[in-house]
């Protein structure tokens, strides 16, 4: 099988975008690139998308994802049978919220709360993000996160409302240009949230986070609630941040 780049996002529903940035940050490269510039896709690179797809599943930033494919010991079969289990606890937890829909449409009174429990599912995701890091991509972005995290004052959910109001503030830019000054203050004020909070934001990490919220459909999904055009502004803003530093 060979695809053209255009096939491959047909055949999985990833963008053509998103395959770009891909080979652009060497995460899935192409088998070949013909003389005008087209890209063809073989099984090897579909199987590999396929593993993307699984980690990116399980929240794995695509940067870490690219160190565990690549890493030399990489067991490709431990990890499907690790994706395989994950799946299976989503599936049996889903199933149990169908159960307990047609409990209460035959008139059951009684719900079934445990049925809304994640937490066998989040401490086996957890388990298992934490063994492939150790195992296959360990980065000081990654120590740096886990550190930070044991050592954190604030709430996650603090964290969290902190970051979407830094949104909600480059929602209220969307009409200006994304060089503007104003703009461009809100994203040295993002650089710095990222690093006190998560790790060391560097410009050329801040670059790649920006192309990932346009590459990336369900990171562009979540901040165009914040405004029409917001991941590609705030992406804009972004390069033009890095180009001027």
């Amino acid at each position: 099988m060979r695809l053209t780049v255009h096939d491959l996002a047909k055949k999985t529903g990833i963008s053509v975008r998103a395959l770009h940035y891909y080979d652009e940050i060497h995460l899935l490269r192409p088998e070949e690139v013909s003389d005008s510039g087209y890209r063809f896709y073989g099984e090897q690179q579909i199987k590999r998308l396929s593993q993307i797809l699984f980690f990116r599943e399980l929240e794995f930033p695509l940067r870490e994802i690219q160190k565990i494919l690549d890493s030399p010991d990489f067991d490709e079969r431990k990890a499907l049978l690790s994706h395989r289990h994950l799946l299976m606890l989503k599936k049996e937890r889903y199933e149990r919220l169908i159960k307990s829909v047609d409990q209460i449409l035959k008139g059951d009174s009684k719900m079934d709360f445990k049925a809304f429990d994640k937490t066998e599912y989040q401490n086996a995701q957890k388990a298992y993000q934490e063994e492939a890091q150790k195992r296959w991509g360990t980065s000081k972005e990654w120590k740096e996160y886990q550190e930070k995290m044991k050592a954190k004052p604030k709430k996650s959910a603090e964290i969290i409302e902190e970051g979407e109001a830094f949104w909600k503030r480059f929602a209220q830019h969307l009409s200006e240009k994304p060089d503007s000054p104003a703009v461009q203050e809100l994203v040295k004020e993002w650089q710095k949230y990222l690093t006190e909070n998560f790790y060391t934001c560097s410009d050329e990490m801040l670059g790649h986070l920006g192309e990932m919220y346009v590459s990336d459909e369900r990171f562009t999904s979540y901040y165009e609630q914040f405004g029409k055009g917001m991941a590609q502004f705030v992406c804009d803003a972004i390069r033009a941040y890095c180009k001027s530093h």
